[in-house]
């Protein structure tokens, strides 16, 4: 799932944790994003 956000500097986290969990067939979904915390769901890949 794409992850939305306008915030430039979360957007280069959440994009870079993106690339690295899909290399193991893994996702991230983000849940909640406001000032001062964001949480995401891990989602497993099937290479783990």
């Amino acid at each position: 799932m794409p992850i939305n956000t306008d915030d430039p500097g979360v957007k280069t986290v959440l994009d870079n944790m993106e690339t690295i969990v899909a290399s193991e067939g893994g996702s991230l979904d983000l849940i909640s994003l406001n000032e001062n915390q964001l949480t995401v769901k891990y989602n497993k890949g099937t290479n783990e």
